[in-house]
């Protein structure tokens, strides 16, 4: 169950501790190939079939690092579907994933055979298995899977949803992590208190809530008035009959202004010169997971988030969140024009 009203896309996204591996990270076999190191070098200048082509190439020769990063970019088509959106899908598999001509399998099946990273990330796609997958790739820093994986632990998790949910906030007080993370821990954290009545409920010990709780209220997620105004918004939202341009706009004000955003603040203001509120709020509207999980590396392993937000593909990438979800495919189909830098046409006068 979920205690979370999406009509705006929910920010969550916490840390848990770093290990040796944080400071010593080992390299995948196959990442000091110069072939990879130019696949990558063609994926950053947004070369991207070339990219492909190369990273498929060398995957298919038992290359573990170009193996682990086509399996984790496969399922998010907006990084690329310049080339792929275009592809039947036979050639779409053959280009992405491990094909014989008859099936294919996500890449990290074949790596997770002796790659431990491979096998973390198959475990955070897979249902009952992502608290322990979460906290691996916290620790691999692998930062936007790991927070793709609380997004999933916080909307709920099968039913030992109340039974983990003390961790799962306490994952979110860990001092790497920003504070917008830790208010929407003690949001979460209020959502199970009204849940719970004060009493027990279907498994939640409130012992450890409240030691969640003391640990946010250290972390100074409790004291900042601009957690009460994060969090209406994105735990509540706006019922379908409230949106209007003026608080469509004032949303994305918001949005532009927290401080995590300003890489893709940036980029709104660039590609939406004079509409950057419209641009950061129908990228919020859009995305599938929490907006902040995308101004991270998409395999931090392999390119540090820094690199990634400082490369020529880092803009492309940000406007095809939009172009490319499935959110605006359904509007459009229903009738709906939408563009990243207008207010979208099923919001009121």
């Amino acid at each position: 169950m979920s205690f979370f009203k999406c009509s705006i896309a929910p920010i969550i996204f916490s840390i848990s501790s770093f290990s040796a591996f944080a400071d010593d990270p080992a390299m995948l076999s196959g990442q000091s190939d110069p072939q990879f190191a130019a696949a990558i070098a063609l994926w950053l200048d947004h070369r991207d079939l070339d990219a492909l082509n190369e990273f498929s190439t060398l995957a298919n020769s038992g290359n573990r690092a170009a193996q682990v990063f086509l399996g984790q970019i496969e399922s998010q088509l907006y990084l690329h579907a310049d080339v792929t959106a275009g592809l039947n899908a036979l050639d779409r598999q053959a280009l992405l994933a491990q094909w014989d001509g008859q099936t294919a399998q996500n890449w990290l099946e074949a790596a997770a055979e002796d790659v431990e990273l491979a096998q973390a990330l198959l475990d955070r796609r897979r249902h009952g298995s992502r608290m322990e997958a979460t906290e691996a790739l916290i620790d691999f820093t692998e930062l936007r899977e790991a927070h793709t994986g609380l997004v999933h632990l916080q909307n709920g998790d099968g039913s030992e949803y109340l039974t983990i949910m003390p961790d799962v906030i306490g994952l979110s007080t860990h001092p790497a992590i920003s504070a917008e993370a830790r208010w929407l821990g003690y949001s979460l954290y209020q959502e199970l208190l009204l849940y719970g009545g004060g009493g027990a409920a279907d498994g939640l010990d409130h012992g450890r809530l409240s030691e969640a709780a003391l640990a946010l209220e250290a972390a100074g997620a409790t004291d900042n008035e601009t957690s009460e105004n994060w969090t209406s918004v994105i735990i509540s939202g706006l019922p379908n009959d409230e949106f209007s341009h003026a608080n469509w706009q004032a949303q994305g004000r918001f949005i532009l202004a927290e401080y995590s955003l300003s890489p893709i603040a940036t980029i709104c203001v660039d590609i939406c010169p004079g509409h950057p509120d419209n641009c950061a709020q129908n990228l919020s509207f859009v995305t599938q997971d929490p907006l902040y999980v995308y101004h991270y590396s998409p395999a931090e392993w392999a390119i540090s988030t820094a690199d990634y937000q400082a490369s020529p593909r880092f803009p492309y990438d940000v406007a095809a969140l939009a172009e490319h979800s499935e959110i605006v495919a359904s509007l459009r189909q229903n009738g709906h024009e939408f563009h990243i830098c207008d207010v979208p046409s099923f919001v009121r006068d």
